[in-house]
């Protein structure tokens, strides 16, 4: 009787043992599965994209992101979201996410590289320029890319000889000087035509030590006020403005006023006046993230307006910079 009873005890703990065994094996199986299925996710299928991910709050962005296999990159969480690289399958994951929305970070390239913004496919914001870097002594240099149509006049003088290589305002050294001790202010305007949506003009000042601090400069285009620039010693300063509230298709003057006389000695240099222009809203891809669109399109984009903000910073993994970065 001890004798079957022993090996009753015996058998059952060997079934017992190949009851683990099976469990240890189909737990093994299902482990293996699901490990091969988001290796299988990690894996390039095909071209793998930058994408930003807005989720309800940056972790979220950041879990959605894990939980289809990819790697989250740098955090974004001033618009509570994250950038990473996906394959196809990994952004038809995140695409069926609820709470969860992908954007596109396509490249950008400025229109001096002669290329072109694309938020996404079929909505292309093609880029011109309209420039005067005043490498040549004329008051008729055009430097164009795209489809800009350029500027329309000559720059004019007020008060003084007309000539781009002599007087109190004259080109040289690769800049358009304007020189002071002449006893009347100056003043100088040029002809642009805006054909886009959207323009924005920049240029640069550069002033020499002896410029009297608080002398004034207006900056106006087709007589509408851009900006009275209060000027001082040894500046060297970039100036950008909006003029997407301008009209289509015209004509616009820029004309630029020293409200006050320059001494003798005094020296301003205007160089690189730049329009850059588009069809669609340089900025939209940004724009559109906070649901600013709408107010610039009617012509309300800031400007006039000093905030403070807080910025993430430069996310170098960014397709958007790589033709700086290669």
């Amino acid at each position: 009787m001890k004798s079957v009873v022993t090996s009753f005890t015996s058998r059952r703990l060997l079934y017992k043992g190949l009851f683990v065994v099976l469990l240890m094996v189909c737990l093994l199986s299902v482990f293996e599965r699901e490990k091969a299925e988001v290796k299988n996710l990690k894996q390039p299928s095909g071209d793998i994209q930058s994408y930003i991910i807005r989720g309800p709050d940056a972790p979220s962005a950041i879990k959605a992101v894990m939980a289809a296999g990819a790697e989250p990159l740098r955090p974004l969480t001033i618009i509570n979201g994250v950038g990473a690289r996906l394959t196809a399958a990994q952004l038809a994951v995140m695409e069926k996410m609820p709470g969860i929305d992908v954007f596109a970070d396509r490249p950008l390239t400025s229109a001096s590289t002669g290329g072109q913004y694309s938020q996404k496919a079929g909505n292309s914001c093609v880029r011109s320029r309209v420039q005067d870097r005043f490498e040549e002594v004329s008051f008729d240099n055009q430097d164009l890319s795209g489809s800009a149509l350029g500027w329309v006049t000559s720059w004019k003088e007020e008060h003084d000889d007309d000539m781009p290589g002599s007087g109190f305002v004259k080109i040289q050294e690769g800049s358009l000087h304007i020189f002071g001790g002449r006893g009347q202010r100056h003043k100088f305007e040029r002809d642009l035509y805006i054909e886009e949506k959207f323009a924005y003009l920049s240029f640069k000042l550069i002033s020499n030590n002896a410029m009297p601090a608080g002398t004034r400069l207006s900056v106006k285009a087709d007589g509408a006020l851009l900006e009275e620039i209060i000027l001082g010693p040894d500046m060297n300063r970039v100036f950008s403005y909006s003029l997407a509230h301008k009209a289509n298709n015209n004509n616009h003057t820029l004309k630029f006023d020293l409200l006050d006389e320059l001494p003798t000695g005094v020296e301003l240099q205007v160089d690189d006046i730049k329009l850059n222009q588009g069809t669609e809203n340089p900025g939209a891809y940004a724009a559109n993230l906070i649901n600013a669109r709408q107010v610039h399109d009617v012509g309300i984009d800031g400007q006039g307006v000093t905030i403070a903000f807080v910025d993430t910073g430069v996310w170098a993994g960014s397709s958007a910079y790589a033709y700086w970065l290669a």
